[in-house]
């Protein structure tokens, strides 16, 4: 683009976002119903599939039959490669147990099948819209991510890396954050972390999961966009919610609240002998 020339618009592109499932059948089936109604231009799933909740199997085939681009969660990664903890951040004793006793259901409720198509799923997603399309990538070219442990010389990678000036936009979808994938994004965190991610990331749009709350904000450049739970809420009220997306020059950002059938999840979770206090969770939408 030479000087002085004004780019195209950027194609308006609707993306339906959600995230934290955790084997709530129901609470998914409704939040598609909706978003299908809406007939977005892309769905994806910011991850954690599993976990906590009484349909690990259905829900994952449900993902799979509806072939929605999908990042991989800390607790599908729990359950995918067996491990004894989901890098969940509890806070007494007793949250640790009901931890580790739903990380054991799902692992024997979880198929071999199931587990693999988990232990598969990408760390990250890439969405870039320009004045012409739409682009859904699983890989940035020349730029790396080493999620668990990020080192000097990977930062100095990332901070080469400009935010998009072509006139197009490039959204980033991870479960946690870039730097860890079960690395909490509050509402409420330091707005000198918002800062540093900012500085180490290609993209304009962050969008990410893994806290059960949403909000959006604009910080250094980058929109932060946490897309609530579709499964397991997190904001004093039972419905579940998902992030609805319009980027194009400006990045609008709603967040659509869908009803169910909590009765029918909360009587499988009591056959299942879950924790009442996960029962609770799901029956009043607070984490206590």
């Amino acid at each position: 683009m030479t000087q002085g020339q004004k780019s195209s618009p950027i194609k308006k592109t609707t993306v339906a976002i959600f995230a934290d499932v955790h084997s709530n059948l129901h609470a998914l089936s409704a939040v598609l119903d909706d978003i299908y109604a809406r007939q977005p231009d892309y769905i994806f799933c910011a991850g954690d599939l599993v976990g906590y909740g009484p349909y690990p199997n259905e829900t994952v085939e449900l993902i799979k039959k509806h072939n929605i681009p999908t990042v991989m969660g800390n607790y599908d990664d729990a359950i995918a490669f067996s491990r004894i903890v989901c890098g969940c951040d509890y806070k007494t004793p007793r949250a640790q147990e009901i931890g580790e006793q739903s990380i054991m259901f799902s692992k024997d409720q979880t198929s071999p099948e199931n587990k693999n198509f988990l232990s598969a799923l990408p760390l990250f997603l890439f969405l870039k819209t320009t004045s012409e399309s739409a682009i859904m990538q699983k890989h940035l070219p020349n730029w790396t991510c080493q999620l668990e442990k990020p080192t000097t010389e990977h930062n100095e990678i990332i901070n080469t890396e400009i935010k998009p000036t072509d006139g197009s936009r490039l959204m980033l979808l991870v479960h946690g954050s870039p730097r860890k994938l079960n690395e909490y994004l509050k509402a409420d965190t330091p707005i000198e972390t918002f800062h540093n991610i900012a500085s180490i990331i290609p993209a304009d749009i962050l969008v990410y999961g893994h806290t059960h709350q949403s909000y959006h904000k604009y910080i250094n450049g980058v929109h932060f966009i946490n897309v609530g739970s579709a499964g397991k809420p997190k904001q004093g009220n039972p419905n579940v919610n998902y992030a609805w997306l319009e980027i194009g020059d400006n990045v609008e950002v709603d967040f659509i609240e869908v009803s169910y059938d909590k009765e029918a999840t909360i009587s499988a979770m009591t056959h299942y002998n879950l924790p009442q206090e996960l029962i609770n969770i799901i029956a009043t939408g607070i984490d206590s």
